[in-house]
């Protein structure tokens, strides 16, 4: 995967791909709807009206999935190769080598805060540091019932892949 620094705006729709994305094929457990809305996001990312991107989070979620379960999802992973990585931005500040001087992000903080999973929060982080407005994903439980909310602190969209797809 190619790394990508900030996005800049762009004619095409840009959207960020949440772990359980992935998951989703992995374990065969999206909504036929979901499916299909994710076939035809993908077939527009092959067309150049959309682009999509992950983090190295997600790399290191998979990574952490049982290896009785992990191979299919990195083979989904691996079939996603060509959708390039945001640029990864860290909880605390590298810059800072003493630890009673690291200092969180605010924004991190604020997601952290509002959301109830801390790794949801980090992805999240991760599209809004790129400057991606969309984020896919079918975590209605923890993101997408959230979504307003998001949207409010750092301006990305909490979508489903159907409701990604209307909106090309």
């Amino acid at each position: 995967m190619t790394h990508v620094a900030t996005v800049a705006s762009t004619r095409a729709a840009l959207a960020y791909l949440d772990t359980c994305i992935v998951s989703g094929l992995a374990k065969g457990d999206l909504s036929l709807a979901e499916e299909a809305a994710l076939l035809r996001i993908l077939q527009a990312r092959k067309a150049g009206s959309v682009e999509l991107f992950t983090s190295e989070v997600t790399r290191e979620e998979i990574s952490k999935i049982p290896a009785e379960h992990r191979t299919i999802h990195f083979v989904i992973y691996g079939l996603l190769a060509d959708v390039p990585l945001a640029k990864t931005h860290y909880r605390i500040p590298p810059f800072r080598p003493a630890p009673m001087f690291r200092r969180q992000d605010p924004l991190l903080a604020s997601l952290e805060h509002l959301l109830p999973d801390a790794a949801d929060a980090l992805h999240v982080f991760q599209a809004a540091k790129a400057g991606l407005p969309y984020f896919v994903t079918v975590d209605r439980r923890t993101l997408l019932n959230h979504a307003a909310a998001v949207r409010e602190v750092c301006n990305v969209q909490l979508v489903t892949p159907v409701e990604f797809e209307r909106g090309l």
